[in-house]
């Protein structure tokens, strides 16, 4: 395989894990803050002050109460690898323009956060979209990391 096409097979795997990551963080901090917001609502007693339903209030305390602290954890655990994921994907960016040594860290912990969430969805509830979003990934954090890891050693 010459040397330029691994080069960019490289860079658009590990920008893909990158910007994958980045949208993945954004979205479960918006969750997070959701379900701070709808907690908050139900405690201070917004919603019943409100033009609230009785039936609104009770789906919104079914919701709340279906986050169990399990998937607290686990949304958690997403949050912190997604934050090491992105920013250690980024760094390889720039560590590859600068023709240094790349890391095989995000890949690995992105191998990590894969097997982490196919675990708790099979504890849980089962197949679901979080499942077939980390196989989606899978692709390229291994492109990313033989890619990588055979630039190192040309380099």
């Amino acid at each position: 395989m010459p040397f330029k096409n691994l080069q960019n097979i490289f860079k658009k795997s590990n920008r893909t894990v990158a910007i994958l990551h980045l949208v993945n963080l954004v979205i479960n901090v918006l969750t997070l803050l959701g379900f701070i917001v709808l907690a908050y609502g139900i405690q201070s007693g917004f919603y019943q002050n409100s033009n609230f339903s009785h039936a609104d209030i009770t789906q919104v305390k079914s919701l709340l109460h279906s986050v169990t602290p399990d998937i607290q954890f686990n949304h958690g655990i997403n949050i912190i690898f997604n934050i090491a994921i992105m920013s250690l994907a980024f760094r390889n960016q720039a560590h590859f323009q600068q023709k240094k040594k790349l890391s095989e860290l995000p890949y690995l912990l992105g191998y990590s956060l894969f097997f982490i969430n196919i675990f708790a969805d099979l504890m849980s509830v089962g197949l679901t979209l979080n499942m077939l979003m980390q196989l989606f990934y899978l692709p390229f954090y291994i492109n990313s990391r033989n890619s990588g890891r055979l630039l190192n050693a040309l380099n």
